[in-house]
């Protein structure tokens, strides 16, 4: 059984839950680059998944990005479009 862990959330914040199916294709390096990018969440979904492809997507990929105090159309370092 999983163990309950709490996080302090802060702006600027990215997480990401994935499925083995992502964590073992991508190396950690590539990983941590896409998820530094300054897209939208749903767009670093996309990467993470075609990457996962890319790599052989030898199992199931599943993948939820989630971005604190960042809007779909807000880029990562805050600045406006």
């Amino acid at each position: 059984m999983f163990g309950r862990r709490r996080l302090s959330l802060r702006p600027g914040d990215v997480y990401l839950l994935c499925t083995d199916g992502v964590a073992e294709q991508i190396d950690y390096h590539p990983l941590g680059a896409l998820l530094a990018a300054p897209d939208a969440p749903t767009e670093i979904v996309a990467r993470l998944l075609a990457a996962t492809l890319e790599a052989g997507g030898h199992d199931n990929a599943t993948a939820i990005v989630l971005c604190v105090d960042r809007r779909e159309d807000q880029p990562a370092d805050g600045s406006s479009t």
